[in-house]
């Protein structure tokens, strides 16, 4: 949704918008990405001054290969703000080729918050404040026995964690919580989403960033 958000926004404001977007991964997964990166970050540069290049990268579930959180920081910045919209399902498939759906395994949804709000977190540290996208929504969601409450609630106190910061915005480093399904609601019919009923499709992505813009 980078190249919607960032073609909104002009002509007022001229944005370079980086994306991260890595299919299948759930919040615990990238929180465990962001471990291992920080760490060798941590450990080579204590070795030779290094900025832990051979840290081990986060992989989606379709093969590419993406950044951990701290690295895109340290490397890719200065950034003005950071936008994290993280999930708490993927998509896996058998040995038969059957695609299944597999959720955080956290079963309780104070343990999902937690890993979103740990990369928030690193955001923070990093001095770089950050906005909340809530969990999006999915034919998962919408279907599957459990998951919705559950997604209901973890957006739920997402929400309340963002409103809880918005007196200490300067030292909590949250800027708000974007609701994503008022932008983009899910719909089987729609081509906005993928047949997946999982990820936005391509016009998807551009109306999503384009109404992030509004």
């Amino acid at each position: 949704y980078a190249e919607g958000l960032s073609r909104a926004l002009l002509p007022e404001i001229l944005a370079e918008v980086l994306v991260c977007g890595l299919s299948g991964l759930t919040a615990e997964e990238m929180v465990k990405a962001c471990e291992v990166d920080d760490g060798c970050m941590k450990k080579e540069s204590a070795a030779n001054g290094s900025k832990g290049l051979d840290a081990q990268p986060p992989i989606d579930c379709v093969g590419r290969v993406g950044k951990g959180l701290h690295r895109t920081l340290s490397e890719d910045g200065p950034f003005d703000c950071v936008l994290i919209m993280a999930s708490t399902r993927r998509r896996a498939s058998s040995p038969m080729g059957i695609t299944r759906i597999v959720a955080d395994s956290d079963s309780e949804s104070e343990h999902v918050v937690d890993h979103i709000q740990r990369l928030h977190e690193v955001c923070h540290s990093a001095g770089v404040p950050s906005v909340i996208l809530s969990v999006p929504p999915s034919l998962f969601a919408k279907e599957a026995s459990g998951y919705g409450d559950k997604y209901d609630e973890v957006n739920f106190m997402l929400q309340e964690w963002a409103r809880g910061a918005d007196a200490t915005a300067e030292s909590q480093g949250v800027l708000g919580y974007i609701n994503t399904e008022a932008l983009l609601p899910y719909s089987e019919d729609s081509l906005l989403w993928d047949r997946d009923g999982l990820h936005f499709s391509r016009a998807g992505s551009l109306h999503f960033g384009a109404q992030l813009a509004e």
